[in-house]
């Protein structure tokens, strides 16, 4: 057992003591067992605590903040925390495969100068149909695969395998409330060798309150990104009009933004890229509402 690599994996958790239960067995019952699981409770109020501590196994740790710090936070505690040659993160309400970390582990071993390894998940959508992130072949080039990446994120946190050493020396973002792990995986696929394993190895299951949806906070971190990246950006002027774009979306459809906000954007979004459909569209929609996208979409396609 001590020659194996040992894994670290890390679960933050905030009030899902419905689902915490099959995502802790989904680490306990892998196949590659030299590992330990810390479980940060980032100040639950229901039955986190007692189900954690119900575990009968030596590699959990349980490690309570005592309040609600953020999943940044909460993640930064856990790598802060870990002894593992190897991090990975689980996700409170999904599940892995059993042979996920075995899988991934391989990579390290015949592929020696990688930094990270990610597979693809299963995303069960509600209404059960299922879609699978990432499919396909990433790109061969490190450029072509960060130009991929910077223009969405397909590398979800629940399967990362990491060294140790690279992910403690660049950590999550605490500003970054939403999508810091979108930020990392750039700043980590911008320096080391990233591998994909084209294979399903973790499934991730649709809940309500899912950090996904377009919001007034994903704007907020849209607009740090703009600057944690903003040498790839400068590099990649489409995208960054697409960024521009994300954050026009995201305050249009916010309750609390008001009008300007979305207008500043949107018109920043078509100046950059004037010639990209879904920036008029959006600066039509934002300036006019529907009928301003109707009449965006016509002279364009006129044009």
């Amino acid at each position: 057992m001590g020659s194996l690599p040992f894994v670290s994996v890390i679960i933050p958790t905030f009030n899902r003591s419905a689902t915490l239960l099959r995502a802790i067995n989904s680490v306990l019952r892998q196949s590659h067992s030299h590992l330990e699981l810390l479980i940060v409770d980032d100040g639950s109020t229901d039955e986190t605590a007692e189900i954690v501590r119900s575990i009968d196994d030596e590699r959990v740790r349980y490690i309570d903040l005592g309040r609600n710090c953020g999943v940044s936070v909460a993640r930064n505690v856990g790598v802060e925390a870990s002894r593992g040659k190897f991090i990975a993160f689980q996700d409170s309400d999904d599940e892995w495969l059993p042979d996920r970390l075995e899988r991934q582990l391989d990579v390290f071993v015949k592929e020696p100068d990688t930094a990270f390894v990610f597979c693809s998940l299963a995303r069960i959508l509600k209404g059960g149909a299922t879609r699978v992130i990432p499919s396909g072949v990433m790109p061969a080039s490190r450029d072509a695969f960060v130009a991929r990446l910077l223009s969405s994120n397909f590398i979800w946190t629940q399967t990362w395998l990491v060294r140790s050493e690279v992910i403690k020396k660049l950590g999550f973002d605490d500003d970054i409330k939403r999508i810091q792990d979108w930020d990392l995986a750039l700043k980590i696929a911008s320096k080391y060798r990233v591998v994909h394993v084209n294979e399903v190895l973790v499934v991730a299951y649709f809940t309500e309150g899912s950090l996904l949806s377009l919001t007034r906070q994903r704007a907020l971190d849209l607009k740090i990104m703009l600057e944690t990246q903003r040498d790839l950006l400068e590099r990649h002027p489409a995208i960054l009009g697409e960024y521009y774009r994300s954050i026009a979306v995201a305050l249009r459809e916010s309750d609390e933004s008001g009008y300007l906000q979305p207008l500043y954007w949107a018109a920043k979004s078509f100046f950059q890229s004037p010639l990209n459909v879904s920036s008029w569209l959006t600066f039509g929609a934002t300036l006019f509402g529907g009928a301003g996208s109707r009449v965006a979409r016509r002279y364009h396609l006129r044009s």
